[in-house]
């Protein structure tokens, strides 16, 4: 017989319904190229959205309108506009940025025990604005609630040259009168030990020199009454001679581009070979990434396109962060000596991302069909 018999178009027919029930979901998550309204972008979190000051916190979500979604927060004590979740201190639009992966979503981990102006965060909801680099129209928003420990300090500044002075400054609710203030080194062991009176709002206050050898160290807060400890990292770096060195003169050009309204270029980008030195408490830093033309991030702001020198960098240590498409975003951290010139020259590396999603779906299809075309002939040649 050559005609196809019911039971086989019935046959053939589940066979397709079943394939078309497989690839649909998949499908749904294929990336759009064309937004057409603000839903296509959207900020989530991990837990039930109250934290202390300290903790980890995870922001994700979805971005189809481009390759760069940008954060900021704002509240209590912070700009209506907005600043990075990471430099409280920055200019208000400034923001944060993450990438969007191949599957059109973002992630971003926000380590509040080591943002910049942690001090300003006070127990309270703040809104966390997600929004795309490109079209800053998209965007979204959430909101956590933060608050202070019974038992924290800060030290301010972090980093500082052996000798110079350090402001402590903390928390200590409960009602108690007095913390105990230690200075060790990683080991544990004590080095210096202060004490200090604590307000009747349960804050405190205490400054001294640090005198101790270049290193890394802990500044620990006890109090017997609360059976609690907090602490705060502190690192000592030499003292740097106050005489300044000339800025070197580069081989290649060094480009410079125009940054969107919402980030905020920390430094002023100038041609190899000026004659601009840093001034005060600033230095220079040469940035050049293999390949050429990846973004430079300094402290999530963007400050230009590889080759690139940066004059005028604030002395201290610096989050860089340098992107290029298809490449591994290298992130590092760099410390700027006043009248000196730090350089980096990072090796970028291939994203090694898997096959995507509907590509897979697409070979399922074509397994399928094959599948069916196979049956077709085997039954009409065996009727």
């Amino acid at each position: 017989m050559g005609s196809i018999k019911v039971r086989d178009l019935i046959s053939i027919s589940l066979l397709l319904i079943i394939a078309l029930l497989i690839v649909q979901p998949v499908f749904a998550d294929i990336p759009k190229s064309i937004p057409s309204s603000t839903d296509n972008i959207s900020i989530a979190y991990r837990g039930a959205g109250g934290y202390f000051v300290g903790s980890t916190v995870v922001f994700d979500g979805r971005n189809s309108v481009g390759n760069v979604t940008v954060l900021k927060i704002s509240g209590a004590g912070l700009p209506a506009e907005g600043v990075p979740l990471n430099d409280l201190n920055a200019q208000a639009g400034a923001g944060n940025m993450a990438d969007v992966n191949s599957e059109g979503t973002w992630k971003f981990v926000w380590y509040t025990s080591t943002i910049n102006g942690i001090e300003k965060l006070q127990t309270a909801r703040y809104t966390i604005t997600a929004m795309d680099l490109a079209k800053q129209e998209n965007l979204v928003t959430t909101s956590v609630y933060i608050r202070k420990p019974e038992f924290s300090i800060v030290a301010q500044p972090d980093t500082l040259e052996s000798g110079n002075y350090i402001q402590l400054t903390g928390n200590a609710e409960n009602g108690v009168n007095t913390v105990r203030i230690d200075i060790t080194d990683l080991s544990g062991k004590i080095l210096q030990t202060f004490e200090s009176e604590v307000s009747a709002s349960g804050y405190f206050s205490n400054g001294f020199h640090a005198n101790l050898p270049p290193g890394q160290y802990y500044v620990v807060i006890t109090n017997p009454v609360l059976k609690k400890t907090s602490r705060a990292t502190l690192t000592i770096i030499k003292p740097q001679p106050a005489t300044q060195s000339p800025a070197p003169t580069l081989s290649e050009p060094v480009a410079t581009i125009t940054v969107p309204s919402v980030l905020v270029s920390p430094s002023v980008s100038t041609p190899a070979g000026s004659s601009a030195l840093p001034t005060g408490s600033t230095g220079i830093l040469a940035i050049t990434s293999t390949p050429e033309g990846a973004t430079v991030l300094i402290d999530g702001k963007v400050a230009g396109v590889t080759p690139v020198t940066l004059n005028a960098i604030a002395a201290g240590t610096h989050q860089v962060d340098i992107q290029a498409p298809d490449y591994q975003t290298n992130s590092l951290s760099v410390n700027v000596k006043a009248g000196e010139t730090a350089s980096l020259a990072p090796l970028l590396q291939k994203n090694t991302s898997p096959l995507p999603v509907y590509l897979l779906a697409i070979i399922g299809i074509l397994l399928v069909a094959c599948i069916v075309v196979v049956l077709l002939l085997t039954r009409r040649k065996n009727p």
